[in-house]
């Protein structure tokens, strides 16, 4: 099983709800080339559900994990027995680093639990994944939508290519998801008119048009709390992006260029200035 990880493009963070969640508008954009990988094996009858993973930053109780979560949501959904099952996860995308990596290990069981039981209509799937995390849904079919709602809300994108030229940082420390919500101000949200804007722009393969529009609503207190993160967008926009922008509540910076060599250039001047940081890329170079 492969779950990629995603990066928002734009995060426009608006008004907070009565249920506590604020209201998105969001795109929601796959990195095919930075994922986890997953495996799968029958455990002996009464073990029930078995976590592995090397990573520390993964908890291993089936309680706690989303994998373990889902495959017993997917179960009662179903009127299914409770599997057996050992699921073994090797991560590649940064724990809490703003860019899905929990849900999306989460959508790939649901999505083989569903090849290998058929037992759910897509719209239930759909459903059942929403209760496991807002961005769950989009991890079931993973390509380039904008999310609005709290993320549930999902409009698929054509046009927008897949091979985006796209490098990531991703600094080995967390950052609270809550703690960034709880930041925002109604000032921080963007003009409602730039979501527009940016998927034209990518439709039209105007990468420097597009620059312009992709922003976060999260962004202005994550940078003043750690100064690394400014540091990396700094170094970034030096490297030749035509931008440089914090990912979901971060810690990850992603930066776009104007074509793969510009990228791969931009990887290689990332590499000298920002030693201990992980860059990884959209495109395999």
């Amino acid at each position: 099983m492969i779950a990629c990880a995603k990066i928002n493009l734009i995060l426009n963070v608006k008004q907070r709800r009565p249920d506590g969640y604020h209201e998105l508008d969001t795109i929601f954009y796959p990195l095919r080339n930075v994922a986890d990988t997953l495996s799968w094996s029958d455990n002996e009858p009464g073990n029930g559900i078995r976590i592995s993973c090397a990573h520390p930053g993964v908890p291993l109780d089936p309680e706690k994990n989303l994998c373990g979560k889902a495959v017993t949501a997917y179960a009662k959904a179903a009127g299914l027995p409770l599997p057996d099952c050992n699921i073994t996860l090797t991560k590649v995308i940064p724990c809490a680093g703003g860019m899905g990596g929990g849900s999306s290990d989460c959508a790939a069981v649901l999505r083989f639990l569903q090849e290998k039981y058929h037992a759910l209509t897509d719209v239930q799937l759909a459903q059942l994944a929403l209760t496991l995390g807002a961005d769950v849904p989009f991890f079931l079919h993973s390509v380039p939508a904008r999310a609005q709602g709290v993320g549930e809300k999902l409009s698929p994108l054509s046009g927008i290519p897949e091979d985006l030229p796209i490098l990531l940082a991703a600094p080995d420390f967390p950052v609270s998801a809550r703690w960034a919500y709880r930041q925002w101000k109604p000032a921080a949200a963007l003009p409602e008119e730039n979501t527009e804007k940016l998927i034209t722009a990518l439709q039209s393969g105007d990468l420097v048009t597009a620059a312009q529009y992709i922003g976060n609503s999260l962004a202005a207190p994550a940078f003043r709390k750690f100064p690394l993160l400014a540091l990396i967008r700094q170094s970034m926009m030096e490297s030749g992006a035509l931008c440089a922008e914090l990912s979901g509540s971060g810690p990850s910076v992603f930066a776009m260029y104007q074509n793969a060599e510009a990228l791969q250039k931009g990887s290689a001047f990332l590499s000298g200035r920002l030693p201990g940081i992980r860059i990884l890329s959209n495109l395999s170079i």
